[in-house]
């Protein structure tokens, strides 16, 4: 067996592009220790482009990121279909260690579009004491 494409080694939760247009793109969330400096920041939530037809390196650096309180405990991807004007690349959801779910939109991740006034979030909810473990889009279209 050989190594198609490879991203280091974070321990992350991952979650693939739900777009049919852009199967290689997928989401990384930092969900343990793994990594330097994570206790400083919490977690980060990376957009990387697994591009298997290039032959060159196998490594693949991130298209984009972003830093988060906490870590992650879950992760979706939904390709927004209602409002795919808005967030032409989806939202991202987190499911966070520390009980919140945050929501990002992930165009502006992938444009590191982080102006200050809008650190890339488009939602933040807490409502959990502990964390939340697993989360899901409806995939039904129309929602």
């Amino acid at each position: 067996m050989s190594l198609l494409k490879q991203i280091d080694d974070r321990g992350a939760v991952l979650e693939w592009s739900p777009f049919a247009d852009r199967p290689n793109l997928v989401a990384l969330a930092t969900k343990d220790s793994a990594g330097a400096g994570f206790d400083e920041y919490g977690g980060e939530l990376e957009i990387h482009n697994l591009d298997f037809s290039s032959t060159g390196t196998k490594t693949n650096p991130a298209l984009g990121s972003v830093k988060s309180s906490s870590r992650f405990s879950s992760l979706a991807w939904s390709n927004m279909t209602v409002k795919s004007d808005d967030y032409p690349n989806g939202i991202i959801a987190g499911g966070m260690a520390d009980g919140d779910l945050n929501v990002w939109d992930a165009t502006r991740i992938m444009n590191n579009n982080n102006d200050g006034i809008d650190p890339m979030i488009v939602s933040c909810e807490k409502h959990h004491s502990g964390p939340v473990n697993s989360l899901q889009f409806n995939p039904h279209q129309g929602w």
